[in-house]
């Protein structure tokens, strides 16, 4: 990974870290715990993905049946967009042809390219369509670079070789939807437990807090990270200006007091 993608994902790592030992404050938040579980999925997909783009870079070709499982999860997406387009429009060839399932997909290793070329083929055909059923460029492209990635592994090591910049793109995309999960949801919702929860509320500050490309991060007595915000505010107390009164009295005291010469 490149020094921005290595800070990121070091962050994304602590944060989830602290989260985990705070359990007990956020299971019973279901959209809370949801979203835990897609963040732990994402940085597993973003290790594999590292691991992938270091073996292309040595020469050495991953092993196919990783990329499976990310295929296989971008297929269903889009199929399924299409099938319920299909069946509203009362098209039922096409939707039955879309049914497709996790099951068939996992064990049709041979056939899974050309399905995912034909789901990929009609939904950019029909992407107008399908945009109001939430198919993106984005994922239609994130598609298209899993398909090329997973052939190209099958094939000789030169092809795969080349690839290595396929898998950078989306290594790149999984860590940038691993960052905007933690700015827009885990940020905001982290709120609600500075009061309730106020360790667990400075812990992810501080893992977040310390995230900043191309430096280290400033750590407290204990060696953990210290947030920005906490930065922020002890630089504040030390800048602040002594009052004149203050002064005034510290002038006195470093003042000597007038002593009467000694008689001679």
């Amino acid at each position: 990974m490149k020094k921005l993608q290595t800070s990121q994902h070091d962050m994304l790592l602590r944060v989830i870290a602290v989260i985990l030992r705070s359990k007990g404050a956020w299971k019973d938040i279901r959209g809370f715990a949801n979203q835990v579980s897609q963040l732990k999925e994402s940085l597993a997909r973003i290790k594999s993905l590292a691991k992938d783009q270091e073996l292309l870079r040595t020469g050495v070709r991953p092993e196919r049946d990783q990329y499976l499982s990310l295929l296989v999860d971008a297929v269903l997406v889009t199929a399924g967009q299409i099938q319920a387009w299909a069946t509203v429009n009362k098209d039922v060839k096409l939707a039955t042809r879309f049914a497709l399932s996790r099951t068939k997909l996992s064990t049709a290793k041979l056939e899974l390219g050309g399905i995912a070329q034909e789901v990929h083929t009609i939904a950019t055909e029909n992407f107008e369509a399908l945009e109001d059923l939430g198919t993106t460029k984005a994922a239609l492209d994130n598609l298209s670079d899993l398909i090329t990635t997973y052939d190209a592994l099958a094939g000789a090591p030169r092809d795969a070789i080349k690839n290595r910049a396929t898998v950078t793109r989306i290594l790149d995309r999984e860590l940038r939807s691993a960052m905007d999960l933690a700015r827009n949801f885990f940020d905001p919702m982290m709120r609600q437990f500075e009061s309730s929860t106020p360790e667990f509320f400075e812990a992810y500050q501080s893992a977040r807090g310390a995230f900043k490309p191309g430096a280290r991060a400033k750590l407290d007595e204990n060696g953990q990270p210290v947030a920005k915000w906490r930065q922020a505010l002890a630089a504040k107390k030390e800048a602040k200006p002594v009052s004149r009164s203050k002064a005034k009295s510290a002038n006195a005291a470093s003042t000597p007091a007038n002593t009467v010469p000694l008689a001679s």
